[in-house]
């Protein structure tokens, strides 16, 4: 999901162990940004990157963004595992992930799942079509009306882990 999209995204098509996975469901990955930040800010992270790889820099993500269920949105602002930072480096890390995605081909012949909640407003769901364009016929792509970003936590949720649970078990 979303960041580890983007992570997964990678290794299916680069990954050394690529081709021992069956398949990969994909929910809201970053690939192309609704609010991109500016050239400048993407090369001070990449400055920073080097210089202080660490450095927590704001994504300036808002928790209504999130889901369309108050109570989700209340979990994650209670969350203390979310901080609302991004290290200087894993933010450069999956900008040139996302980079290399959208870029070329796709050769990898793992089936993919590309599951977007069109009302997002933090990753873009023009990537994941781009993405799933590009992966052809191993490519599986269901937009779900109207959800926000995290589209497991809205309140058709189950609804999303079903449909990934069934598409999984096509493949077996």
């Amino acid at each position: 999901h979303s960041m580890g999209g983007n992570i997964a995204l990678d290794h299916r098509k680069r990954g050394l162990q690529r081709t021992s996975l069956c398949g990969y469901v994909i929910s809201a990955p970053w690939l192309e940004l609704v609010h991109p930040p500016s050239t400048s800010m993407v090369l001070a992270a990449r400055i920073l990157s080097r210089l202080l790889p660490g450095l927590g820099i704001r994504t300036g993500n808002d928790p209504g963004q999130m889901s369309r269920q108050q109570v989700e949105v209340n979990r994650y602002e209670r969350d203390p595992l979310i901080h609302g930072k991004i290290s200087a480096q894993t933010a450069v890390d999956c900008t040139d992930a996302a980079l290399r995605l959208l870029a070329g081909p796709d050769d990898s012949n793992s089936p993919v799942l590309l599951m977007h909640g069109t009302g997002d407003t933090i990753c873009s769901m023009e990537g994941s079509k781009k993405v799933c364009a590009m992966a052809g016929t191993k490519g599986t792509l269901i937009l779900w009306d109207g959800s926000y970003h995290e589209i497991h936590h809205e309140e058709n949720g189950k609804d999303v882990i079903q449909t990934a649970l069934d598409w999984m078990e096509q493949l077996i």
